[in-house]
């Protein structure tokens, strides 16, 4: 079993609702939710063997990956689906606001 340590944080008001909505959308515990934040936050906050923080280097990587990605799928969609583009559009415009509270 991982060890575990308890903790105790204060957070604005809205921001608990924010993951409260969250972790009710996805079924699970409010500490399910802040545990995965952390996590993706720790795994973006690294640094160089000499110490120097290279996570906005990380986030810049994703964002370009993610717009490329975004891009390509537009193309592909206008090429091969162009009926389908905007039933796919609305899947992750749905999405993005079920898992992610994004509008």
């Amino acid at each position: 079993m991982i060890n575990t340590i308890r903790m105790s944080v204060s957070l604005r008001a809205d921001i608990c609702t924010q993951i409260d909505s969250i972790a009710q959308a996805r079924g699970v515990s409010r500490g399910s939710v802040l545990r995965d934040a952390i996590d993706a936050f720790i795994a973006r906050t690294t640094t160089n063997s000499d110490g120097t923080d290279i996570s906005h280097l990380n986030l810049s990587r994703i964002a370009l990956l993610c717009e490329f990605s975004q891009a390509s799928a537009d193309v592909l969609l206008r090429e091969i689906a162009p009926d389908k583009r905007g039933q796919v559009i609305q899947t992750v415009t749905e999405r993005m606001e079920q898992y992610h509270g994004q509008k």
